[in-house]
């Protein structure tokens, strides 16, 4: 059980991971987030992340109306958006997301609940929303309790697809061309939701990241 002093310092934790991926680089347009991670409770969420701008300059491109718009139909553009754009597979059946929850603000998350899919073999995640705009990546990952973790970068070298497959305590990356490393903005943007993951992972008791090779 966790003392007084554990919860608060949780609670502060929670604080940092919601802060930290976009803040430490400016809001930089090219940057996302692509997280699966099962909470305490079980509930497993899907979670995209990225700057406000970045989703503005999706849905302005797509529908040609400005991220000003009230916000509740901008959440519906967003949603709409994803749902053409974002899927996800649980060994090789295709998962339902619906009910989307969105947050609004200099940074913007939409969170999917995801019902337990039990025994675990193969996991694809294909997020091709921020494909037009230049350079753009998301840093990708699964988090699951008592399992080691892997970060990879869901790009253009890939399609933003990713395909993991279980093994022992973790999950493997195919031989795709996951990348990694690259300039110093790449190398802010690992340090950054490598210090998130920490975050979270002192939040839920999670293993210690581990980086995934690359071929």
């Amino acid at each position: 059980m966790f003392g007084r002093n554990s919860k608060i310092l949780r609670l502060l934790v929670v604080g940092l991971w919601l802060l930290v991926p976009i803040t430490v680089l400016g809001y930089s347009h090219p940057e996302s987030s692509t997280s699966l991670f099962q909470g305490e409770n079980g509930q497993w969420i899907l979670e995209i992340r990225a700057a406000r701008s970045a989703f503005e300059q999706v849905v302005q491109e797509e529908y040609t109306v400005e991220g000003y718009c009230p916000p509740e139909a901008f959440e519906e553009l967003i949603t709409s958006l994803l749902s053409k754009h974002l899927s996800l597979y649980f060994n090789g059946r295709s998962v339902t997301l619906n009910n989307p929850m969105v947050t609004l603000g200099n940074e913007v998350t939409v969170n999917y609940k995801i019902d337990d899919p039990g025994q675990l073999e193969t996991v694809d995640i294909e997020n091709t929303f921020f494909r037009h705009i230049y350079n753009s990546r998301s840093a990708m990952v699964v988090l699951r309790n008592g399992m080691e973790r892997n970060l990879l970068i869901l790009d253009r070298n890939n399609d933003y697809i990713a395909h993991l497959t279980m093994e022992n305590d973790g999950f493997a990356v195919d031989d795709e061309p996951y990348g990694i490393v690259g300039n110093f903005q790449n190398i802010l943007f690992i340090v950054a939701f490598v210090v998130t993951l920490m975050a979270f992972g002192l939040v839920v008791g999670l293993k210690p990241l581990r980086i995934a090779n690359v071929s």
